[in-house]
């Protein structure tokens, strides 16, 4: 064999040898497992990202499952809580929660038009219309003085 028929035929084998290790290396990270998800706890647990809402959401394989809050359940009386008293809350952990005390003059609107209750086993608020129309403009609701900072 002349030189350029052995650097052809070696030319031809580095090829094969490279597509066929490229070839391999695709076919295993294509068939990495991933875990079965199928509740919120087991997409958490296999590091998918989770949604700070609440409830919280966990987003796995284009499906998103919810944090099950039902073990939640309150049974006791809710109470208004917070700087401008915004939150609604169990009474007994009223005592341990703090906001930051900004002004906000919407916050008027809730002790008025607006009541703290257990709402299926979870402290909320009920609202009215009135009170859809108060955060919207509490200005309307409330004479200028009212809505000064104390």
């Amino acid at each position: 064999m002349d030189r350029n028929t052995v650097g052809l035929v070696a030319l031809v084998a580095f090829l094969f040898a490279l597509a066929w290790i490229i070839a391999s290396a695709v076919s295993t990270h294509s068939v990495a497992e991933t875990p079965a998800v199928s509740s919120f706890a087991e997409c958490e647990a296999a590091g998918n990202p989770v949604m700070e809402s609440y409830p919280r959401q966990c987003a796995s394989g284009g499906v998103t499952y919810m944090e099950d809050v039902s073990f939640n359940q309150y049974a006791g009386e809710c109470v208004i809580a917070g700087c401008g008293g915004e939150l609604c809350v169990p009474a007994d952990e009223a005592g341990n929660i703090m906001t930051t005390c900004q002004y906000d003059p919407r916050n008027a609107c809730y002790g008025e038009y607006a009541s703290c209750d257990l709402i299926d086993g979870q402290c909320g608020w009920t609202v009215t219309q009135d009170f859809l129309s108060c955060v919207s403009d509490p200005a309307r609701f409330f004479p200028e003085e009212r809505l000064e900072v104390i």
